[in-house]
């Protein structure tokens, strides 16, 4: 989330995160759980692939921090994006069905639990099946293509972002005008997909980027 959160009354323009990391769909504003998250795609092209012949395992990262930030970015508003500025403290990162070339996966992220400064972020990367559509129901939530989405993720992340003034580059507490323009109220929720499956893994510590 290397941008900051959103302005209730100023969301930006959704063409500038469409251009810059892809179209999101899903419910933007109250994502906090798999059913209510946002949404975007992408397909694994041939950069994304390593020696074995899968995605590498960096990769599911990049599209973590994609998602991450074009929620942000979409829902955020110019006032929040100058004012603030996250950084990553903690990924923790599950790995289960590889994705192959050619193939398309469907990137689900919510928010959890805010801390103080520290604000978790769920991510959710499983393939798309045949039949699932073009992504999210008509009411905008994600249960829908959940139903349709393959029964085994390919990735899950949890990541622990810190909100930093753009100014001082001191810690900011997450106050109401984040929670209130993502539509949480920071208390966070259960973490777990549609297979039950937790966000337990690899950690990798101290990382700065968008989200």
């Amino acid at each position: 989330m290397n941008d900051a959160p959103p302005e209730q009354n100023a969301p930006a323009p959704a063409g500038l995160a469409d251009r810059l990391f892809g179209r999101l769909a899903g419910r933007l504003v109250g994502a906090r759980s798999f059913e209510t998250a946002a949404l975007m795609r992408r397909t694994a092209r041939a950069g994304d692939i390593d020696a074995l012949g899968h995605v590498n395992n960096a990769v599911y990262l990049v599209w973590a921090q994609d998602a991450a930030t074009a929620h942000w970015t979409t829902v955020a508003g110019d006032a929040l994006t100058t004012k603030y500025v996250w950084v990553a403290l903690r990924h923790e990162i599950d790995y289960r069905d590889p994705v192959l070339p050619g193939e398309t996966v469907d990137i689900r992220t919510w928010l959890g639990r805010a801390d103080g400064p520290r604000f978790e972020r769920f991510v959710d990367i499983r393939k798309v099946t045949e039949d699932a559509g073009d992504g999210p129901a008509e009411d905008g939530s994600c249960t829908a293509g959940a139903a349709q989405a393959a029964s085994r993720f390919s990735a899950k992340v949890k990541t622990v972002w810190c909100l930093i003034d753009a100014k001082s580059r001191r810690p900011r507490r997450v106050g109401r005008d984040i929670l209130d323009a993502f539509g949480v109220d920071g208390e966070g929720v259960d973490g777990e997909g549609v297979d039950g499956e937790g966000v337990n893994g690899e950690v990798v510590n101290g990382e700065s980027g968008r989200g």
